[in-house]
């Protein structure tokens, strides 16, 4: 089948899998170093049998699935003199027994290495992120809705000392961001130029003038635009307290003459209540688009999500607000969130707004067992398409370690969309058990 308008086919495709390889590789050695005795290693096997009331997530057309489930989870780190790497992955093996889907396997990879080239002078970054998205946004999450995508970055960074408090730091990025099906692939070229100043053993404000050139692999769908981004940072963490803010301007030329400009802001404060309880708030307002996003999921994951009924390489202006806590005990813990995300696209029909809750408890039964209860409320308002939904989801997960390196695991989930298009809503319940072996 040959490859859609504007866009390169397999081979195309084949090169960036080739790179994502290349970097994971490089990554894995760097991480690995010439001493292996330093690296921190974490890994677990196992296996899932999984059953689903609603594979296809259809309102009217219900089908049951069980599908068996090899798991493999492997984490290393290492801060060696001169390097410091991480390695996390999570990859299944998805084998469908009725046949709703073909068998696949699924993955999320994160790998950053960091050199020091001259030491307290020049450092070069590197990092790979590959994971699976949706294709459409505002369809539900089935394997027929899912692709693969993968961001690497790779830059020096020069930092040249003025005095015992300032320093020049000088910034170089590039980047590729691919999506298997979504006409969304783009190379980005970043330079910035930061002031930054030691005010104090807690209080660390920068100044940061950053340009961005965004060139789109179809030109044809999407339009390449530079960015510019000029703040100031402020990193505040007096005892008990942790506060960083970003606050500044953005303007954004497009080659098609358009120009688009706002204020930027992004902050988060956390504080420390006891010992086991912190509380804390978030504050974004600044523009963005689909692949910025998805950096930010890969290196913050729930900090951002995917805008938008469907992925497009348009820009659009966000504003979140959240409020969370967080507190662990001896015998569980409790987490939470209440927050709101407002999306105004520039031309892509994907404005929205999203308002929710999500909960989670934990609790240790005994010293063997722990149980998870955990529930999530929201509603999305498309504002250009008439369309509302209203997603809920509630699950409980058992955890039952047999020996020191083996544990039983099960669960249960109910998930639920009512909307305002009957051809959008579903009910679905699942349920699992699993064994898990590792450290």
């Amino acid at each position: 089948m040959p490859a859609p308008p504007g866009r390169e086919g397999g081979s195309r495709a084949a090169s960036r899998r080739g790179l994502a390889v290349r970097a994971l590789a490089i990554s894995a050695a760097v991480v690995a170093g010439p001493d292996a005795e330093a690296v921190v290693l974490d890994w677990s096997v196992g296996y899932r049998g999984e059953y689903s009331s609603n594979a296809f997530r259809d309102p009217e057309d219900e089908q049951e699935e069980w599908t068996n489930i090899g798991t493999f989870d492997l984490a290393a780190e290492e801060a060696a003199p001169r390097w410091r790497g991480t390695f996390a992955s999570a990859v299944e093996y998805r084998e469908y027994t009725q046949n709703t889907f073909e068998d696949e396997t699924v993955a999320d990879v994160d790998t950053t290495a960091e050199l020091d080239v001259l030491p307290q002078r020049l450092t070069w970054l590197l990092e790979d992120h590959f994971a699976q998205v949706p294709i459409d946004i505002g369809d539900p999450d089935i394997p027929d809705n899912r692709q693969n995508t993968n961001v690497v970055t790779t830059g020096p960074s020069l930092q040249l000392r003025l005095n015992r408090a300032n320093a020049l730091i000088a910034d170089a990025r590039y980047s590729d961001y691919y999506f298997e099906e979504t006409e969304a692939d783009s190379e980005r070229v970043l330079g910035g130029l930061r002031l930054r100043n030691r005010r104090g053993p807690s209080l660390v404000v920068t100044g940061n003038a950053e340009m961005t050139a965004i060139d789109y692999d179809n030109d044809l769908v999407n339009v390449d635009f530079d960015r510019g981004d000029l703040y100031l940072s402020i990193d505040y963490t007096p005892p008990g307290y942790e506060a960083t803010a970003d606050l500044g301007a953005t303007s954004i030329e497009l080659d098609d003459g358009r120009e688009a400009s706002g204020f930027l802001g992004r902050s988060r404060f956390t504080r420390l209540v006891r010992t086991n309880l912190r509380t804390g708030v978030i504050l974004t307002a600044e523009f963005s688009d689909t692949g910025r996003d998805l950096e930010l999921a890969a290196r913050a994951p729930g900090e951002a999500v995917l805008a938008g009924e469907e992925i497009t390489g348009d820009i659009f202006y966000t504003q979140r607000a959240e409020v969370f806590f967080a507190r662990e005990s001896p015998v569980g813990g409790q987490g939470g969130a209440i927050y709101y995300i407002d999306r105004d696209f520039e031309t892509a029909p994907g404005d929205e707004s999203i308002s929710g809750f999500r909960l989670e408890l934990s609790r240790t039964v005994s010293p063997t067992t722990t149980a998870t209860l955990y529930g999530d409320y929201y509603e999305t308002d498309f504002r250009l398409i008439d369309r509302e939904d209203r997603d809920s989801e509630v699950g409980l997960s058992l955890r039952y370690r047999v020996r020191r390196r083996l544990a039983m695991l099960a669960g249960v989930e109910w998930e639920d969309r009512r909307s305002t298009d009957p051809t959008e809503e579903f009910t679905e319940v699942t349920g699992y058990v699993g064994l898990s072996f590792g450290p």
